[in-house]
């Protein structure tokens, strides 16, 4: 079984992408902490992740560098090669994200919206 579930923060805004017939790529990354172990300090990993249609259209619309987010989605490695050299690629493949914080994504009032039902995907 492939699953992981991730909470992080959105290391920037997610760049969204648009094919030739209108369906949607965003590609984002997540700073995700370790648990911290006593008296050393904290690591954080930042995990690159994809996800496509109605969820990448919800990032473009609400997702800001910053929020903190829940994803839920499989491991996907990709192995290539560039200029001779054999490369890996990991990432994650969301299929569900989640935001767990509400802000205005370009603060306009500087209050937080109400927390909405509905805004998953």
């Amino acid at each position: 079984m492939n699953q992981t579930i991730l909470t992080g923060r959105l290391v920037w805004d997610p760049e969204v992408r648009w094919n030739e017939r209108g369906f949607a790529t965003a590609k984002f990354k997540i700073a995700v902490d370790r648990p911290k172990r006593k008296d050393e300090e904290q690591e954080t990993d930042f995990i690159p992740c994809v996800t496509f249609g109605k969820t990448a259209e919800f990032l473009e619309r609400n997702g800001f560098k910053g929020q903190l987010v829940a994803v839920c989605g499989r491991i996907q490695v990709t192995d290539y090669e560039k200029e001779g050299r054999k490369l890996t690629w990991t990432e994650v493949v969301a299929d569900r994200v989640e935001a767990l914080q509400w802000k205005e994504k370009r603060p306009q009032s500087g209050t937080d919206w109400p927390g909405e039902d509905g805004f998953v995907f």
